[in-house]
């Protein structure tokens, strides 16, 4: 949601949780393709599954990844559009 609070047991929050800074690079891999298993935020449960957005190019994937990481930091530094490309590489290959 636009507070980044998620919606309720639906949408997880992602405003400084545990899962964002143990995780902080699944952001740019949920983003481009989804997330169909099972996470744990906060100690809650979340199992529906996210639509990723495919047809983002990696640099739209970088500019929403800073902004919620400025909005909401769990990183101490900024994505370049390389880092970017290396994590979609890794994210690929699961």
């Amino acid at each position: 949601m636009d507070d980044g609070k998620g919606l309720g047991d639906l949408i997880p929050t992602i405003t400084g949780t545990d899962y964002m800074k143990k995780n902080p690079n699944s952001i740019v891999c949920i983003i481009r393709y989804g997330l169909k298993d099972t996470i744990t935020v906060e100690g809650k449960t979340y199992a529906e599954p996210m639509l990723g957005i495919p047809e983002l190019d990696d640099i739209a994937i970088t500019n929403i990844a800073n902004y919620i990481n400025y909005r909401w930091p769990y990183r101490s530094e900024y994505l370049t559009i390389a880092d970017t490309r290396k994590i979609l590489d890794t994210c690929r290959a699961e």
